[in-house]
């Protein structure tokens, strides 16, 4: 139920900042496949999954992926965001691939729900005090963190000349990014968690995750611009197997970064959220950029992989 005189789904404020002009629409026929050359019949028989996936990633092997024009990046936030490595990623990428910032502010409804109960108290971390938990002092605590953020927006893309825009939002924070229509959505880690990108560069290589979608191509495109940007390495992680495809995938991924000119290592790991959260805080990355396909093909819990990741999340549809 959306709190009174608020619609659902709708946004309560939206302000638009910097260069107002929208950037130029993408041209279509965008990460086309690379075509074989030579003869173009098919062999004899229709080819598996596994010979699909095999031909695909051998043709990624061969061309240097064209990265599509991307019109906006977005960054999610909420009042438990630790923004400061979010928006150095979302800076970054935005300034790197010639893109407007948005920043969206979710407050949670959850939250606003809780001043509602009449046994809602709030306890002082410094006093002990204890005071009465209200749906006004809650709004207003909201309102007063998405000001806060929204400055903080403001100056790092007016820092880097990165049009912008602002908004404030209801809803889940995760669930939010996860149904936005955009493509590239940022998403940074819990407060609790500091490391990141700073001012001075990344703390680690960047990651992505691999597979035989456009989305996955595009994941490692962003991860390569931010990469670029920053002057550091690239991890790219493949899910593990002895299989044919997984095999192609791998040799697939080390002629990309050879490609691409560009530093770097192929991992490959189980595809679960263990091995994943694992490979990334090992190897202490800077930022992981996932294709929306890593959703299904991994599988993922995106609730836990956001509570186990220490550095920001770029989701690419």
């Amino acid at each position: 139920m959306s709190p009174p005189g608020r619609p659902k789904g709708e946004y309560r404020s939206a302000q638009r900042e910097g260069n107002p002009s929208s950037p130029p629409g993408r041209p279509k026929g965008e990460y086309r496949s690379a075509q074989r050359e030579g003869n173009p019949s098919s062999p004899p028989g229709r080819p598996t999954g596994e010979d699909r996936s095999a031909q695909r990633e051998g043709a990624l092997a061969g061309a240097t992926v064209q990265p599509r024009q991307v019109s906006r990046v977005v960054i999610v936030m909420d009042s438990a965001t630790s923004l400061a490595s979010a928006l150095e990623t979302g800076v970054g990428l935005a300034g790197a691939m010639g893109a407007s910032l948005e920043g969206r502010f979710f407050e949670d409804l959850d939250l606003l729900r809780l001043g509602d109960l009449p046994f809602a108290v709030e306890l002082c971390s410094v006093t002990g005090a204890r005071q009465e938990l209200s749906s006004p002092h809650i709004e207003r605590a909201l309102r007063l963190e998405a000001a806060r953020q929204r400055k903080l927006v403001a100056a790092s893309a007016t820092r880097k000349r990165v049009p912008w825009t602002f908004a404030v939002a209801y809803g889940q924070r995760l669930t939010a990014a996860i149904a936005y229509e955009a493509e590239l959505v940022v998403l940074g880690p819990r407060a609790r968690a500091r490391r990141g990108i700073g001012r001075a560069g990344p703390a680690g290589p960047v990651a992505a995750m691999f597979d035989a979608s456009d989305a996955a191509e595009r994941a490692m495109s962003a991860a390569a611009h931010l990469a670029t940007s920053f002057a550091c390495e690239m991890l790219i992680l493949v899910p593990d197997g002895e299989s044919r495809s997984a095999k192609a995938r791998r040799d697939a991924a080390q002629a990309w970064l050879a490609a691409e000119g560009l530093g770097g290592r192929v991992v490959a790991i189980v595809p679960e959220r263990a091995a994943l959260v694992a490979a990334v805080r090992a190897r202490h990355s800077a930022v992981l950029a996932m294709p929306a396909s890593a959703l299904t093909a991994w599988p993922l819990d995106m609730d836990m992989l956001r509570d186990e990741l220490v550095c920001p999340l770029v989701f690419v549809r």
